[in-house]
């Protein structure tokens, strides 16, 4: 119970979904990491990206100019964002979570 608690504090969790017709199989990626860390993840450039930060909702997310559209539904419960990428190349965006917390990904 200890160790479960330090990872907990200590880490977030952002589990990215892949949603649409022919990836709705798509089990979903789970990363863990620590505030103001930057990840590296693979999203679709042809379907939506659900992303999800558990135990918090997404409040913000920062794309350069262009490169990415943000949909926020603020009716979801699970304070998820969507992300569709319109570049092929990749690059950073920022995310800002309701408590506070601070991450960047690196789309690849």
């Amino acid at each position: 119970m200890m160790v479960r608690t330090i990872a907990y504090l200590s880490g977030l969790l952002l589990s990215l979904f892949m949603l649409s017709a022919a990836s709705a199989n798509t089990a979903p990626v789970t990363i863990t990491f620590s505030d103001n860390e930057t990840v590296s993840a693979s999203l679709s450039s042809v379907d939506m990206n659900r992303l999800v930060v558990r135990d918090d909702r997404i409040k913000n997310i920062q794309c350069p100019t262009g490169f990415c559209t943000i949909d926020a539904r603020p009716s979801d419960k699970s304070g998820a964002i969507f992300v569709s990428l319109n570049m092929m190349t990749p690059f950073t965006f920022y995310v800002r979570t309701e408590s506070g917390r601070n991450f960047g990904v690196f789309v690849s």
